[in-house]
């Protein structure tokens, strides 16, 4: 069964491939167009999934996690909560099943979705991108290095980003990941960001485990200021540091940028922002 996206009606899919990423988490991929047609399928926008549960229509907004202008086939990485509805169902499909969605839509508001970031999202890409585009004269002004903090589920806004950036550097001459997560069975979409750093020389990642495996040759425990003097480029007028996890991470990672001279950034940040909290 293949059918086109459709904003306003809900539209049957088929699954077409799972692939099991971490001990909760599995990406789904979904058929979208007949051969012949592609869907546009922005930076920053999501779609709705809905499926019949106990008897019950249930819908959840869910952002696709490779994003492209053109495609042919939907992504969505998606973690099974114990008390999460919807990924708990989605859990029990198997390829073939199918589910109803609709989409793509623009800016979810902040209280039906579970992405509310892609908004800002966009706008830190535009700002990342046209910065160094539309910066002819003041060299200063151009963005030449991106450091980049993340923790758990906060990959999934920033490979957005980095989808966008990594492949259309501009005068990035730099970009430093540093990736944190519980243990190396959490790490999400390990594969994807190694190909693209294999593939992209100016784009790095710095794994940090909080219960590493024996033989693990990446930083070890939470991260610590230090972390962020050897692998991230220090405060300067063309440097910025993006930050995305959890809130308790964001906090400190906040206040070890502050002690290092980032004196901007704040949880609610602009785009523009020396340092932007997701």
């Amino acid at each position: 069964m293949k059918c086109r996206l459709h904003s306003t009606k809900w539209k049957q899919f088929k699954i077409s491939h799972i692939k099991k990423i971490s001990k909760d988490t599995s990406i789904y991929t979904f058929n979208l167009a007949y051969p012949e047609n592609d869907i546009n399928l922005p930076l920053g926008h999501h779609i709705q999934l809905r499926a019949k549960i106990n008897g019950k229509h249930v819908v959840r907004y869910y952002t696709p996690i490779f994003p492209r202008e053109k495609t042919k086939e939907l992504q969505l990485m998606i973690k099974s909560y114990p008390n999460g509805t919807m990924s708990k169902y989605l859990a029990t499909l198997t390829i073939g099943s199918t589910i109803d969605i609709r989409g793509p839509f623009g800016n979810p508001s902040l209280d039906s979705a579970p992405y509310p970031l892609q908004k800002e999202i966009e706008s830190y890409r535009d700002a990342l991108m046209n910065k160094n585009k539309n910066t002819q004269h003041n060299e200063e002004e151009i963005l030449t290095q991106l450091g980049i903090v993340a923790g758990g589920s906060g990959i999934t806004p920033v490979l957005q980003v980095l989808h966008e950036i990594v492949t259309n550097p501009y005068h990035l001459e730099r970009i430093s990941l540093i990736y944190a997560n519980e243990t190396v069975d959490d790490i999400l979409l390990k594969e994807e960001l190694d190909k693209m750093a294999e593939k992209h020389p100016h784009f790095q990642i710095h794994y940090v485990l909080h219960h590493p495996p024996k033989r693990w040759n990446g930083e070890t425990g939470y991260i610590t200021k230090k972390m962020l003097q050897k692998y991230l480029p220090c405060n300067d007028k063309q440097h910025k540091l993006l930050i995305c996890g959890p809130l308790e991470m964001n906090e400190s990672v906040l206040r070890y940028s502050k002690e290092l001279g980032w004196n901007k950034g704040f949880q609610k940040s602009k785009s523009n922002d020396k340092v932007f909290v997701f």
